[in-house]
Parts: C-alpha cells; sequence; structure tokens
C-alpha cells in the first residue's frame, strides 16, 4: 500500500520522498488475479513436511494444497496470464525421479535413471546425441537449454532447495539452503517478527527485478534492505548524525528506519533507484538475521503478497505464490496486531524524526525516540 493508502495508523505523518519506503507492506493494487501468479509452480514435492492451511500445523509430508495436476511442468511456457513476467531464476536441478513425483519407473524405464543405458538411451544424457536429439539442445532448437549450465556453483556446503515452491520450517537446519538460493539469484518467502516477506540478495538485479515481478510492484517504489547486526547498517546508510546509542536502542525489533544511503553502499541500484535514502530492518527474528549473516550481503525485502492485497501473518495466506519461490520458509503465525508491519521512521535529519507509517510498534518506537530528545518533524 504505498501512497496514503498504505497507513494503517491514524494521523500518519509522511514526506513525499520518504513515503515510497515499505520494506514490508503492500502496494498499489495492480488489477490481476493472484491465482494466475500459482501457475508458474512446479509440482508437489512428495517428501517434504509443511503445514496445512487448514489446520494450522506441521504434518506429516503431504502434497501442497492444490492438484498438482493444476499447474504445468517446470518445461511448460506459462500461461497468457502472467507472460508478461519475466523468466523465473533458473530452479536447481533435481534427480530424474524427483522430477516427476507421479511417475511409476516401473510403467515408463525413461524416467528411472537406474535402468539400463543400453536398453534406454534416452534416459542416459552421455549417449549418442544423433541417436536422441531430444537429449542434446544444441541438436534441437525447440528444446528448452539444461538448467543446470545456467545455474552458478555454490560451495559444497550449501544444499540449495530440491524443489521450487517447497515449504520448509524456519530453523537453524535450512539457514545454507536458503543462502544457496540467494546467491543463485532466486526469491524465498521468510517469516519476520511481523509480517512474512519475499527476499532476495540486495546485491543481485536479477533478484530484486523478480520480487517486483511477483508482486506487480511498481519499479519506481525502492525496496527495504533486512541486516544481522546494528554494525552492519553503517556500511549501507550514514548514522553519524544519529546518537550512538540510539540504534541499538530501536533495533532489532518491528521497526524500519529511513536513512541517507550511503555512498558507498555494495547494494544494487535498482533497489533504492534515484532514492537518495535506504529503508532499513534488523528483524527481532533468528532466522532472517542468520541468512543475512551467511550471506554476507543484506536481503532486499517486501510483503509476501500481490500488490494491494493484505499482508500475510501465515505462510498459508499467500500460498498462491509459492511456486514462483525457490522455497518458502514457515516460522508460524504472527498475532494479528502484526499484520500492520513494522513502524517506520524517518532519520534524515540530525535530532529529528518522521513517523511514515505507524505500524506495529508506533507507542515503543517515540517512547524510544523522546528519551534522546529527538524532535517529531512533520511533512
Amino acid at each position: 500500500m504505498d501512497g496514503d493508502d498504505r497507513f494503517n495508523g491514524p494521523d500518519q505523518k509522511r514526506s513525499t520522498d520518504a513515503r515510497q519506503f515499505d520494506g514490508l507492506t503492500a502496494q498499489p493494487t495492480l488489477e490481476r488475479d493472484a491465482a494466475s501468479e500459482a501457475a508458474a509452480c512446479a509440482p508437489a514435492h512428495p517428501d517434504i513436511t509443511h503445514r496445512s492451511p487448514s489446520n494450522g500445523h506441521l504434518s506429516s509430508p503431504r502434497p501442497f494444497p492444490f492438484s498438482s495436476s493444476s499447474f504445468p511442468s517446470s518445461s511448460s511456457p506459462p500461461p497468457s496470464s502472467v507472460s508478461h513476467l519475466p523468466p523465473l531464476p533458473p530452479s536447481f536441478p533435481t534427480s530424474p525421479s524427483s522430477s516427476n513425483p507421479s511417475s511409476n519407473p516401473s510403467s515408463n524405464p525413461s524416467s528411472n535413471p537406474s535402468s539400463s543405458p543400453s536398453s534406454n538411451p534416452s534416459s542416459n544424457p552421455s549417449s549418442n546425441p544423433s541417436s536422441n536429439p531430444s537429449s542434446n539442445p544444441s541438436s534441437n532448437p525447440s528444446s528448452s537449454p539444461s538448467r543446470s549450465s545456467s545455474t552458478p556453483a555454490l560451495s559444497p556446503s550449501l544444499s540449495p532447495p530440491p524443489h521450487p515452491g517447497l515449504l520448509l520450517p524456519a530453523v537453524p537446519a535450512n539457514v545454507a539452503a536458503a543462502v544457496a538460493a540467494l546467491k543463485a539469484r532466486q526469491v524465498i518467502a521468510v517469516p519476520t517478527d511481523t509480517i512474512y516477506g519475499f527476499a532476495a540478495d540486495a546485491r543481485s538485479a536479477e533478484g530484486i527485478a523478480h520480487i517486483y515481478a511477483i508482486k506487480g510492484r511498481d519499479f519506481n517504489k525502492p525496496l527495504a534492505i533486512a541486516v544481522a547486526d546494528i554494525a552492519d547498517v553503517a556500511v549501507y546508510a550514514e548514522t553519524k548524525h544519529l546518537p550512538p546509542a540510539l540504534l541499538p536502542a530501536l533495533l532489532p525489533g518491528p521497526v524500519t528506519l529511513v536513512l541517507p544511503q550511503s555512498p558507498t553502499s555494495p547494494i544494487h541500484p535498482s533497489l533504492t533507484r534515484t532514492v537518495p535514502s535506504i529503508a532499513v530492518r534488523i528483524p527481532d527474528f533468528p532466522f532472517v538475521r542468520s541468512l543475512s549473516r551467511l550471506l554476507a550481503a543484506p536481503l532486499a525485502l517486501t510483503s509476501a503478497n500481490l500488490s494491494g492485497r493484505p499482508s500475510a501473518i501465515a505462510a498459508e495466506e499467500f500460498w498462491e505464490l509459492w511456486g514462483a519461490c525457490a522455497a518458502v520458509f514457515d516460522g508460524g503465525k504472527q498475532g494479528e496486531e502484526r499484520r500492520r508491519g513494522s513502524t517506520i521512521v524517518e532519520l534524515v535529519e540530525r535530532g529529528k524524526f518522521r513517523v511514515i507509517r505507524a505500524g506495529s510498534a508506533l507507542p515503543s518506537t517515540l517512547a524510544t525516540l523522546q528519551q534522546f530528545d529527538m524532535e517529531e518533524v512533520s511533512s
């Protein structure tokens, strides 16, 4: 909800430039069917434990809450309703057996990698290309290029999510997989201390562009960043004009600070566009902070929803967009009061602050700012 309609609190004060920031909020309404985004979903993976939207609890391995037959395979072109979106970043290659969980290896020898190469040449990519043109993309222009060829090399210690759209618990054991997806310029969905968000590597033009495409977000509206620790803020924003103890008093927590952007910031310029300020968060949520720490970079962060739609406080509330992500990390359901998102405060002038959005932590934020004799200014 950019502009006036994104402010949920009463009598909000905001500036023309600063009100563009909304690290984790919805944007202006976009006339487009939310369910059409799910057309990019890959078939469900049968070996993943996820939370059922019906009861909100983690259950035994089961398919997603929609039929995989409703969606095209990863090799199928997207439907016309989402044809305006750029292609999703290439997903990580999976084994032939996991790429189609519903197939029966015994009835389809070509889908069984353990079958004899001599009896089934099509199952062996190294077989004679001339005898099997479909196995050689270069000999068949109409065939899809290999996804693995365009996937950047990653550290062997990082195991990326095995299938796009998987719902995984937001626990320390899954931090490495999430970071692997971020390094591959993909988008993931993550929980925070307020609402769920889409995250990408803030240095990646491709990852940032894909966030905008998933949401249908106006490219002229900047994204926020999320960092791991207080010391990281000064790498990306100017903080010398602030009282030294102010940042530790406000962060981590459900607060977004709009600060002058550092001229040496390594984030990609497409994240802030031409705006000289940058919105910075340190969510009070260990999983998200661990991602930034292991990535050694900030996360580009915005709300996990279509622009103009309500923010999500539970993973199942945006299930139709799961397939547009490398993975969705489930951190449970937040309280309804958190749906208002983080409180956004502009701190670009020495000794002054401007409330851009009340969010879910305005009283405590105002109390902290007043302790440092900060003066509130109007738009």
